[in-house]
C-alpha cells in the first residue's frame, strides 16, 4: 500500500516537472519569436557602467552603452547565452582605427574586476596613458584570453597574472616602427623575473613584443616550461646572449610543441641559438635585426617544417650557394625566405639557376635585396609559379630583365632597384601580372621603360618607383588606369611637357615626386589626399602657386618650387596646411608680404638641432637628403612675429639688392641676455620707394626640426620666403 503511494506521488512530481518545463519552454520560445532577451545581470551591468564612466570616448564607440539597453546587446560585450553573465569585453584596437579615436583613460578601472565571469578581456582599443597593469587582475581567475597590446600601460608586470591558470592567450605587445631609444624603451612594460609564467599551463599564444625583459634570466628555460605554447614573440625586449644563452642550451622536449618563434629586433650576436635545434616543429622563424653571424653554412639541419624564414638586417656572410643549398637541403618547403641587408656575396646567376630544382615550388617570398650579389636574372626565375614577392634591390646585378616574369601571375611585388639592370622594360614584362600592386626600379641609370604603349597592363598599381630610370617623354597616359596609386616616384626621368589634368583623378595619391625633369607650364589640380609633394627643378614650371593646394589637409612636405620660375604671392590659403613639415620655395620669383601664419604650424620646429656649412642635412627614414642655402625671391614686408615661437630657428638671413647682408641670430623670445645683438641694417632712404617705410628684402630662412611623429623623424627645412 506504501509503495503504490510512493508511487503516486512521484508521478505527480514527474508530471508537475513537465508541466513547468513545458511553460517555460512555450514563455522562452514567445520571448524568443518576439525578440526579447533577458538582461544581463545587474551588478555586471553596474559595473560594465562604471568603466565606461572611466573613459573618455572621443569617437563615441560606446555609445550603445546606456542603462535602458540590453547590456548583453552593448558593442563589445558578449554574454553567456544561458547565464546572462558577461564572459567577454571585447574592446580591441582596429588596424584602420585613428590614434585619436582610443577609448582614454588614466588607469584600469577596478570596476572591471566585478565581472568575476569574464573569459576574454581585449582592451587594445584603449589608451592607459602609462598606467601600470592592475595586480588586481589576476583575481579573474576564469579569463582565457587577455590583450593589452598597444594599451599604452607601463612599470613593472605585476606576478600575479601568474593566478590566470586557463589563460590561453596572453598579449602584452607595444606596437612601433622604429629602433627603440632607451629612454623610452625604459617607459615601457617592464619584467624583471619572469618565472610567474610557469604557472600558466595552458598558455598557447604568448605576445611580449617590446616589453623590457632586459633583466630577466633563462627566458627560455622558463618558457620551457610551459607544456601547451605554440606561438611565441619575444621581439625587441632588450634580450641578449646572456637572457638568452645561445650554448649550454636547456633541453626540453617540450620545445618542440612550438611553431611559431620570434625575436627579431634584439641584441643577439655571434652563432645561432642551439636551442633552435630542440623546436622541430618550427613553422615560423624570425631572427631579424639582431648580429648573427654564423659560421654553419648548413643552419637549421634539423628544422625541415620550416616555412617562413626571416634572417634580414644581421651581419651573414656567406656565398651566393648558400641559398641553393638550404632550399634543396629542406626538400624545398620553405614559402618565405628573407636574406635583406646581410654581407652575402658572390654570383647570384647559378643560385636563381639552382632553385628551379625545387619540384614543389612553394616560394611565395625571396628577399635578397641590399647584400652584395653579383651577376644576372635568370629564365629560372620563370619556374617559380607561386611567388609573389621578389626582391633583389641594392646589388650590383647587371643585364636585362627577363620577359618571364610577366609571367608569374601570382606577383604582387617586385624590387629591383639601385642595381645596374639594362635594356627595356616592355608589355611584355606586365603581360600577365594582374595581381601586381607595387614595382620598383629606381636607380637603375641604363633601364628605359616603355611600358603602356600596346595596351594597358592588367594591374591595379600602388606604388610605382622608376627614379633615375629613362622614361622620356611625357608622363604615361596608362597611369590615368591606375585608380589605386599612392606612391608615384619618377624623378630625374627626362619627362618632358606639362602635368597631365587627369592626375586629379588619382584621389588615392599622397607621394608624387617628379622632381629634377623638364616638365613645364603650369601646376593642375592635384589630389587633396597629397602627402608628399615634389616638383623642383623642372626649371620650366611657371605661374602661380595654385591656391588649391591648401585643400591638401595631409600635406606634410611641400618642394616643388625650388628653381621653377613661380612668380606672385605666398597664398595666405597656405595657412591651413596644419601638418606641414617642409617647406620649400627656393630661387623662384615671388613677391609680396610673407604670410604672417607661417610660423604657426606646429608641427614644424620642436626641438634642438643644429646647422653646418653651407648646406642642410635631413634625415628621414634612414636616407640622407641634401638643400643648398640660396635665395632667389623677392619679398617684402615685415618678418611675421609668429616666427619666434620657433625654437629652432638657429638663422636668419636678409639680404638687399645691393647683397648687403645680416645675420639674425636671436629670433625667439627666450633669447640669452649675453648674446651679440644683431648688427643693423643700413640702407640709404633715397633708394627706398616704398610709403610705409619697408624695405624690399631678400629673405633666407633656415630652420631646423623635428616632427614629433611616431616614426621619428629628423630634418631641416630650407624655406625661402
Amino acid at each position: 500500500m506504501g509503495n503504490m503511494k510512493s508511487s503516486s506521488v512521484l508521478l505527480s512530481i514527474i508530471i508537475i516537472i513537465f508541466l513547468i518545463v513545458e511553460q517555460s519552454t512555450q514563455f522562452v520560445c514567445c520571448l524568443a519569436k518576439n525578440n526579447i532577451t533577458f538582461d544581463c545581470v545587474p551588478r555586471e551591468k553596474k559595473a560594465l557602467l562604471r568603466f565606461k564612466a572611466s573613459l573618455s570616448d572621443p569617437s563615441d564607440s560606446l555609445s550603445s552603452w546606456k542603462t535602458e539597453y540590453n547590456c548583453c546587446t552593448w558593442e563589445g560585450v558578449e554574454c553567456d547565452k544561458a547565464t546572462r553573465r558577461v564572459i567577454g569585453l571585447h574592446l580591441g584596437d582596429s588596424d584602420y582605427a585613428s590614434p585619436d579615436s582610443k577609448l582614454r583613460s588614466e588607469m584600469v578601472d577596478s570596476s572591471l574586476m566585478e565581472l568575476k565571469y569574464l573569459r576574454y578581456l581585449d582592451l587594445s582599443l584603449c589608451d592607459f596613458q602609462g598606467s601600470s597593469i592592475p595586480a588586481s587582475l589576476g583575481s579573474m581567475k576564469q579569463l582565457q584570453h587577455l590583450n593589452l597590446s598597444k594599451a599604452n600601460l607601463a612599470g613593472v608586470v605585476p606576478h600575479q597574472l601568474s593566478n590566470l591558470s586557463n589563460l590561453r592567450t596572453l598579449d602584452l605587445s607595444s606596437s612601433f616602427f622604429f629602433q627603440l631609444d632607451p629612454l623610452i624603451f625604459s617607459n615601457l612594460l617592464i619584467v624583471n623575473d619572469l618565472t610567474w609564467a610557469i604557472n600558466l599551463s595552458s598558455l598557447e599564444y604568448l605576445n611580449m613584443s617590446y616589453v623590457n625583459l632586459s633583466r630577466t634570466k633563462d627566458v627560455m628555460k622558463v618558457l620551457g616550461m610551459l607544456p601547451s605554447l605554440v606561438e611565441l614573440d619575444i621581439s625587441n625586449c632588450g634580450l641578449d646572449n646572456t637572457n638568452l644563452p645561445h650554448t649550454n642550451c636547456f633541453n626540453s622536449t617540450l620545445l618542440t610543441n612550438i611553431q611559431h618563434l620570434d625575436l627579431r629586433g634584439n641584441n643577439f650576436e655571434g652563432e645561432f641559438p642551439c636551442f633552435l635545434q630542440n623546436m622541430t616543429s618550427l613553422s615560423f622563424l624570425d631572427l631579424s635585426f639582431n648580429q648573427y653571424n654564423p659560421s654553419a653554412h648548413h643552419p637549421f639541419p634539423r628544422l625541415m617544417n620550416l616555412s617562413y624564414l626571416d634572417l634580414s638586417s644581421n651581419s651573414l656572410n656567406h656565398s651566393a650557394t648558400w641559398i641553393s643549398d638550404f632550399l634543396l637541403n629542406r626538400s624545398c618547403r620553405l614559402k618565405s625566405l628573407n636574406l635583406f641587408g646581410n654581407q652575402f656575396h658572390g654570383d647570384i646567376t647559378g643560385a636563381f639557376k639552382n632553385i628551379s630544382k625545387c619540384s614543389s615550388h612553394n616560394l611565395e617570398r625571396l628577399e635578397f635585396g641590399y647584400n652584395e650579389f653579383h651577376g644576372h636574372l635568370t629564365e629560372e626565375l620563370g619556374e617559380l609559379k607561386q611567388l609573389k614577392e621578389f626582391g633583389v634591390a641594392g646589388n650590383q646585378l647587371c643585364g636585362e630583365i627577363p620577359i618571364i616574369l610577366g609571367q608569374l601571375t601570382n606577383l604582387e611585388k617586385i624590387d629591383i632597384s639601385h642595381n645596374a639592370l639594362e635594356g627595356t622594360l616592355s608589355d611584355a614584362h606586365f603581360a600577365r601580372l594582374s595581381k601586381l600592386v607595387a614595382f620598383y626600379a629606381n636607380s637603375n641609370y641604363l633601364l628605359k621603360f616603355r611600358v603602356g604603349y600596346t595596351r594597358v597592363p592588367p594591374c591595379q598599381l600602388k606604388s610605382l618607383y622608376l627614379g633615375s630610370v629613362q622614361i622620356g617623354g611625357q608622363i604615361p597616359d596608362w597611369l590615368q588606369t591606375q585608380k589605386s596609386l599612392t606612391m608615384l616616384d619618377f624623378p630625374n626621368c627626362s619627362i618632358t611637357g606639362k602635368l597631365p589634368k587627369w592626375l586629379s583623378s588619382l584621389m588615392n595619391l599622397t607621394n608624387l615626386d617628379l622632381s629634377n625633369n623638364h616638365i613645364e607650364g603650369p601646376i593642375p589640380e592635384l589630389a587633396s589626399s597629397m602627402i608628399w609633394l615634389d616638383l623642383s627643378s623642372n626649371m620650366r614650371i611657371n605661374g602661380s602657386i595654385p591656391d588649391s593646394l591648401c585643400q591638401m589637409k595631409s600635406l606634410e612636405r611641400l618642394d616643388l618650387l625650388r628653381n621653377n620660375e613661380l612668380y606672385g604671392n605666398i597664398p595666405s590659403s597656405y595657412c591651413q596646411l596644419y601638418g606641414l613639415q617642409i617647406m620649400d620655395l627656393a630661387q623662384n620669383n615671388l613677391t609680396g608680404n610673407i604670410p604672417h601664419c607661417l610660423g604657426n604650424f606646429s608641427r614644424m620646429v620642436k626641438d634642438e638641432a643644429t646647422l653646418s656649412g653651407a648646406s642642410l642635412s635631413e634625415v628621414m627614414k634612414g636616407m640622407m637628403m641634401e638643400y643648398t642655402t640660396t635665395s632667389i625671391n623677392n619679398l617684402s614686408g615685415t618678418i611675421p612675429e609668429s616666427l619666434k615661437n620657433y625654437k629652432l630657428l638657429t638663422n636668419l638671413r636678409i639680404m638687399r639688392e645691393t647683397q648687403d647682408s645680416v645675420e639674425l641670430h636671436c629670433l625667439i623670445k627666450k633669447c640669452d641676455t649675453n648674446s651679440e645683438a644683431p648688427p643693423k641694417v643700413e640702407h640709404d632712404t633715397e633708394d627706398d620707394d616704398d610709403d610705409d617705410g619697408e624695405i624690399s628684402y631678400k629673405i633666407y630662412l633656415i630652420a631646423s626640426i623635428i616632427s614629433g611623429l611616431a616614426t621619428g623623424f629628423w630634418g631641416t627645412v630650407g624655406v625661402l620666403d
